[in-house]
């Protein structure tokens, strides 16, 4: 397969601010991948599903959250997590207007997988457009234990300056990614987020128990992905979810031994041909432009949890 010509575009959201969106260009696609990222990072880690052969037909698009990559916004502090919610639907309006009848499936992957169920839960202009969704990684509950110094600057930053951007999310990348060269990458990034604020950190926390609250509303297509050592995003959150899911239409796949970045992972190939078979399915099944009871495959409702091992 010929390498994918990477594309950049500017748009501008309902509130003004300007948002880059990565996509790459795709002859004759027969679906579209609208990707949420996850803290810190930018629509250009998605270059991995953009070349990899087992999505050759798939259109894959990106933006840059508000504050991330090279989108306007500041950095590493917000005052509502609702507003990343503008930008998904911005971008899908754009979308349409680039592209206005392929089928639409919503890619969240860790913090970006509660942003995609909190829009999908909306009554936000474009939400119908979505055909269905897949989660990577989601991160549904607090994750990882803050070691004793972070937690006494957490503490004095909350009482002297919650909005400063102070708190690192960096220098842990070997819990979450096996694959040195990525974490080398994200290290020499200039562009990925390295602080954020305490403000950030308290509404993530509220805006993480909302999504699970929310999952009765979610009734579309799910394939959702995670590590059996994702030490990141726990599986209590995951498990919460799942068992309030609205979705009689549920695929549920554990990797064995793989991390939370599961983009860049010995198990890659077992996520990405998982992904291939479950958008072929689905798309023989009629997958639409948009979301009516008319396409929803109806299942048993019990959980397809499977498993590979890639140790």
């Amino acid at each position: 397969m010929a390498k994918k010509e990477e594309q950049e575009a500017l748009l501008t959201t309902r509130d003004g601010i300007t948002l880059s969106v990565h996509s790459w260009k795709t002859e004759q696609p027969n679906c579209l991948l609208l990707c949420i990222q996850g803290l810190g990072g930018h629509g250009g880690y998605y270059d991995v599903l953009a070349q990899a052969p087992e999505l050759a037909a798939v259109q894959i698009v990106a933006p840059d959250l508000r504050g991330h990559g090279r989108s306007q916004g500041r950095r590493g502090d917000i005052a509502s997590f609702r507003l990343y919610l503008e930008d998904v639907d911005s971008t899908i309006a754009w979308v349409r207007r680039c592209w206005p009848s392929l089928p639409l499936i919503l890619l969240g992957e860790s913090m970006g997988a509660s942003i995609a169920i909190h829009y999908l839960s909306s009554h936000l202009p474009h939400v119908q457009e979505v055909s269905g969704l897949i989660l990577i990684s989601p991160v549904l509950s607090a994750s990882i234990t803050p070691r004793p110094g972070e937690v006494l600057r957490y503490l004095r930053l909350l009482l002297t300056a919650p909005t400063q951007p102070a708190m690192p999310i960096t220098g842990r990348e070997e819990l979450g990614c096996r694959d040195a060269s990525f974490n080398e990458r994200l290290r020499n990034d200039p562009l990925f987020v390295r602080l954020v604020s305490v403000r950030f950190l308290n509404l993530l926390s509220l805006w993480l128990s909302s999504a699970r609250r929310r999952a009765p509303a979610i009734r579309l297509p799910l394939l959702l992905l995670r590590g059996s050592c994702d030490y990141i995003a726990r599986e209590r959150g995951t498990r919460a979810f799942l068992r309030r899911i609205g979705s009689r239409d549920v695929e549920a796949i554990t990797l064995t031994g793989a991390y939370h970045s599961l983009l860049h992972d010995p198990a890659t190939p077992a996520l990405l041909e998982a992904m291939h078979s479950w958008l072929q399915r689905h798309l023989s099944l009629g997958l639409s432009t948009g979301a009516t009871e008319a396409w929803r495959p109806s299942t048993s409702g019990h959980f397809d949890r499977q498993s590979a091992s890639y140790n």
